[in-house]
């Protein structure tokens, strides 16, 4: 690791103290307080707040001069407590497509190049065995048809960037390794509206996905149908795409399912 590397991180970490004592305390706090509370000097202190308090993290009262959260840090609270309560709605609409298809179904948000699993519903009697290894709780995004599905409508540019110092680990003989490959796939993706994955995260391992459009047209959410091994090759799997298509929709416009 560079200098600047480490002095980066430290700069992160030292940010991340000054954020986490405003979010500890009681009520706005003097700057000696958080140097205190955060082991920094006043120098390195006013620093740091100043650039938090430009990118609205935190705000100073212009009477008091004190220091407290503002209104970013609590939208991004807002925003993770948002995804959890739409992953709890999903519950019922995964437990529908896994009993109607026999699959895993799994409710799923990206984070950065990998995807976090935030519910899953498993068929009956394990139907579709044992999640392979990688499966429990995260993916890689460029290896699985959900990271693809929420990959795909990101800008080019940003995957690139997102992929520049990130290797796209082979997991598989079929995995894709490079950007140029992923773009191209991503770009098929965009015209059919869903994605698909065979072989790619784990031998044997297939699997559908389709995202969710929030109400404000963004997407960082989808659903993810995962076969069991050897399964999906012999099954036209269009039906279940479309039943996956129609639960996103219910869920986004908080229909109920049935």
């Amino acid at each position: 690791m560079s200098n600047g590397d480490r002095y980066s991180g430290r700069t992160i970490e030292r940010a991340l103290d000054v954020l986490e004592c405003l979010r500890e305390a009681e009520g706005p706090l003097p700057l000696t307080d958080i140097c205190r509370r955060a082991g920094l000097s006043p120098a390195t202190a006013h620093r740091l707040l100043a650039v938090l308090e430009r990118r609205r993290y935190i705000y100073r009262d212009a009477h008091t001069k004190q220091y407290a959260l503002g209104f970013q840090s609590f939208h991004i609270g807002q925003t993770r407590d948002a995804m959890q309560a739409t992953a709890r709605r999903s519950r019922p609409a995964l437990a529908l497509l896994s009993g109607e298809f026999g699959v895993a179904a799994h409710f799923c948000a990206r984070e950065g190049t990998r995807v976090v699993l935030l519910e899953s519903c498993r068929p009956p009697a394990g139907a579709a065995g044992p999640p392979p290894p990688g499966f429990e709780r995260y993916v890689d995004a460029h290896a699985s048809a959900i990271g693809k599905v929420l990959l795909a409508y990101l800008p080019d540019d940003d995957i690139r960037t997102l992929y520049r110092n990130v290797p796209l680990t082979r997991h598989t003989s079929d995995t894709l390794t490079t950007a140029d490959r992923l773009l191209r796939q991503l770009a098929e993706v965009r015209r059919q509206g869903y994605a698909t994955d065979r072989n790619e995260l784990a031998p044997g391992a297939s699997g559908a996905a389709v995202p969710l459009v929030n109400l404000l047209g963004a997407i960082n959410l989808g659903i993810w149908l995962v076969w069991p091994a050897g399964t999906a090759a012999s099954h036209d799997i269009r039906p279940a795409i479309a039943r996956a298509a129609e639960m996103t929709r219910r869920i986004a416009a908080y229909n109920p399912v049935d």
